[in-house]
């Protein structure tokens, strides 16, 4: 009896080890080559990443900003349970704004003014910030951009020569925007940045003489920081070379953007850790991809306002399938990263 349970035990553990070898064989052969591509091309990427996070650190408009004023929270609670207690933007007007495309422009002359816009712009330079709540109305967003070319095309049609003041306040609600910790209001505020292009371009193609002294930010530029976004969304991946990790988002100074976009890969890191965490021997190792993704948890508890755990990932019975799981998870990985789009 003895001799047949050794002999069991043997057989099995000869099974298991076989079966771990040729899980990390196909491993090494069609995922890890994979892996050590994406490091490599990060790798590369890395100094001009880090040297366009220092250009941004510094630009005038996208730098992150220490709060002075007041929080643009009470200036909409103000107007929309307050003083006016109504809709920032009435769903018809705005849906007829949005209609109207990229030739809003050519009919200001049919863009109303609304008290709340009027009220909205005639205070923005009070406020700096805007301490959303983790999960906001994104509706919001979209109000705001609609509500700002209304205050360019009023002004415009209407008072022309305030049109210069009216674009210091746009471009204040736009830095509002731009400094919150959600993807969303910084791509609202990337937006507002753009209107402000139209409006100079339709000057300058509609009324040559006419003169502002204005500087927009480019194209170019907007371009520019949108990938940069994107370049740290990437970088912020389960997938991603641990030190490279580290260095980017668990030292002193973490990348523009870092809390809005942990937000929205936090829970894709969360729901990776359930397939590289370690459990069975001769696995592929990830103990430090899963140190670093404890430690980004802290991060951003320290470093992010109104930070909320998501919701666990629901166990899916791949997760306990030995060795077999660290092929599908990793694969999975990189089909989410594939599919995400930030900005």
């Amino acid at each position: 009896m003895i001799n047949w349970l050794v002999f069991s035990t043997f057989v099995l553990s000869m099974a298991m080890t076989i079966l771990g070898l040729l899980v990390d064989l196909t491993y090494q052969v069609r995922v890890a080559p994979q892996i050590e591509s994406l490091h490599k091309q990060q790798r590369n990427n890395l100094p001009g990443y880090l040297e366009d996070s220092k250009k941004f650190h510094q630009h005038t408009v996208f730098r992150p900003k220490v709060p002075a004023r007041q929080d643009f929270a009470k200036l909409l609670t103000k107007i929309q349970r307050g003083d006016l207690q109504k809709p920032l933007i009435d769903e018809k007007v705005k849906k007829t704004i949005f209609s109207m495309g990229p030739k809003w422009l050519d009919q200001k002359h049919k863009i109303p003014q609304l008290e709340t816009v009027e009220l909205l712009f005639s205070e923005i330079e009070d406020y700096d910030h805007w301490s959303l709540p983790f999960d906001p109305d994104n509706n919001v967003a979209s109000d705001l951009i609609v509500a700002d070319q209304i205050f360019l095309a009023w002004t415009f049609h209407f008072k022309p020569v305030a049109l210069r003041q009216a674009l210091e306040k746009s471009r204040q609600l736009s830095q509002i925007l731009l400094s919150t910790q959600d993807l969303n209001f910084k791509r609202a505020g990337m937006s507002l940045l753009e209107k402000e292009n139209e409006l100079l371009g339709f000057l300058k193609a509609r009324y040559r003489n006419y003169q502002i002294l204005w500087t927009p930010v480019s194209q170019q530029e907007l371009k520019a920081f949108r990938y940069h976004l994107r370049q740290t969304a990437r970088y912020l991946s389960p997938l991603a070379e641990p030190q490279l990790f580290t260095k980017v988002f668990l030292s002193e100074s973490v990348p523009i953007g870092f809390c809005s976009i942990a937000k929205e890969k936090m829970q894709m890191l969360l729901w990776s850790q359930k397939f590289l965490e370690p459990r069975f021997p001769l696995e592929p190792d990830f103990s430090q991809t899963i140190k670093n993704i404890v430690g980004l948890q802290e991060q951003v508890k320290h470093r992010c306002q109104n930070w909320e755990s998501p919701p666990t990932p629901e166990v899916t019975w791949f997760q306990h399938i030995p060795y077999y799981r660290r092929i599908y998870g990793t694969k999975m990985m990189f089909h989410a990263e594939k599919k995400r789009k930030i900005l």
